[in-house]
């Protein structure tokens, strides 16, 4: 009631705490007084049940912030009404939901049943703190080549990279709006990594979430995507504007202005990941990119940049 970790007293219609220095009960909180029903204040708001044990119709957190509610029962002009009390008194602490804890939940389903009140936990809140407080924060650090939010085109590999994790059991991933076909997440606990490889066979842009799991609150998080790109689509809006054809290519490209005119000059040839793989000086807009494996490039010339699908 009062927001420690240890259990007060319920006792009738009030609440007691044990003071372990001046050996005796102090009260903390007398439910009953102040109740309005109807805009009319009642001559008392919390009746208790079995005149031998003077307990409360129900005692439980009920709503969820671990903070537990007691439930009384009022009467007034021949109509009863149930009346719930829970502490306004802060708190340092947080603790889990009490009813996720099963030993409480079956003790709050068993209330009823005679003297079997009031529900207590299946475990010390105080020796959770102690766990919180030796607990290490989870991490998730990532490596490799790879960009954790990359750009690839259908059927050409992403460039690899995984996760490690720290202070945590296992990992989980999710993707919205689904995985990607063709990519592959693997779970290592041994090396406590996941890793993303694979090539993707169906464009679309795909959202990937990876958690860590622990007893730690918040868990560690990491996001990033795959988008996932048809070439037909940069094929289709590069020849119409018959700048650097054909594309896709099998190697021979050739390089024009927005005239017609084939291009003379310098290009330079870069990869996804931003690094120049080529840079020559051509004639006549000839440039041959067959020493290059088949993926997607950015040929820059002065004036333009184009995506280039090599086959």
């Amino acid at each position: 009631w009062d927001g420690d970790l240890l259990e007060e007293y319920t006792d009738r219609g009030h609440v007691d705490k044990w003071d372990n220095v001046n050996k005796t009960w102090v009260r903390q909180y007398t439910f009953g007084y102040n109740i309005m029903v109807n805009g009319v204040k009642v001559q008392w708001g919390a009746n208790t049940n079995n005149a031998t044990k003077y307990n409360p119709c129900l005692q439980a957190d009920l709503v969820g912030d671990w903070r537990e509610e007691s439930i009384f029962w009022t009467e007034q002009n021949g109509q009863y009404y149930l009346t719930v009390y829970t502490t306004t008194m802060p708190s340092d602490y947080k603790l889990p939901w009490l009813r996720d804890d099963h030993t409480y939940d079956m003790a709050v389903a068993w209330e009823h049943c005679g003297y079997n009140q009031p529900p207590h936990l299946g475990y010390s809140p105080i020796e959770y703190y102690k766990k919180l407080r030796n607990m290490v924060e989870p991490t998730l650090t990532k490596h490799g080549g790879g960009s954790s939010k990359q750009t690839v085109y259908v059927n050409n590999p992403i460039a690899e990279y995984n996760l490690t994790w720290d202070g945590a059991s296992t990992v989980n991933i999710t993707w919205e709006p689904n995985a990607p076909e063709g990519i592959e997440t693997r779970i290592d606990q041994a090396s406590k990594s996941i890793y993303f490889s694979g090539t993707p066979t169906v464009d679309g842009i795909y959202n990937w979430t990876v958690t860590t799991v622990s007893d730690a609150d918040p868990e560690a998080t990491y996001t990033g995507y795959i988008e996932v790109k048809d070439p037909t689509d940069v094929a289709d809006v590069n020849a119409g504007k018959q700048s650097a054809y054909p594309n896709p290519t099998d190697g021979d490209l050739y390089i024009s202005d927005a005239d017609g005119n084939l291009y003379d000059g310098i290009v330079t040839v870069y990869d996804n990941n931003g690094k120049m793989v080529m840079e020559k000086t051509i004639i006549g807009g000839y440039l041959n990119l067959s020493p290059l494996s088949s993926d997607v490039y950015n040929v820059v010339v002065k004036d333009a940049e184009y995506k280039v699908v090599v086959k």
